[in-house]
């Protein structure tokens, strides 16, 4: 439930400050831990679990913001930039997923089969290079931290 589903008679119900406070309390401590992931996949650029774990953070931030998002000043912006990382760091991540299950299916088989998805398992390898630069360049490019601390306000 939103806070514009408790609008009664026309006027806005105006949340307690302590509803804000402890809104703002829980967007941050998911924004620290996004941040402490999105600083991980920087360091290991090459690291699937690193952009994975970020994708995740990112997911669970957005999931709050789009439920306290009226509380919140800069939900609506941050909600664009969270979506937008998602889109851009999905191919990468889809890639990963593929990956590792072709390994694992060439580890499991022998002869002309187990070639195929070596093959396979290359081409991955050498695509995920690709998608990881452009996964780590949405990464460095979404700095909602910044935004928070009132440096660049939407």
């Amino acid at each position: 439930m939103t806070i514009r589903s408790l609008e009664g008679a026309g006027a806005m119900i105006e949340p307690c400050s302590q509803l804000k406070a402890w809104a703002r309390a829980l967007i941050d401590r998911r924004l620290r831990d996004f941040e402490e992931k999105r600083a991980k996949a920087l360091e290991h650029p090459h690291d699937p679990e690193a952009l994975h774990d970020v994708r995740t953070r990112a997911r669970r931030l957005r999931a709050a913001l789009e439920d306290l998002h009226d509380l919140i000043p800069e939900a609506n912006h941050w909600l664009r930039v969270l979506k937008r990382l998602g889109r851009r760091t999905g191919a990468a991540r889809d890639n990963d997923v593929l990956l590792e299950r072709v390994e694992g299916y060439a580890s499991r088989t022998r002869g002309a089969t187990r070639a195929g998805f070596e093959r396979m398992a290359e081409r991955l390898r050498g695509r995920r290079r690709r998608l990881a630069e452009r996964a780590i360049a949405a990464i460095k490019r979404c700095e909602l931290a910044h935004d928070h601390e009132g440096e660049r306000q939407p």
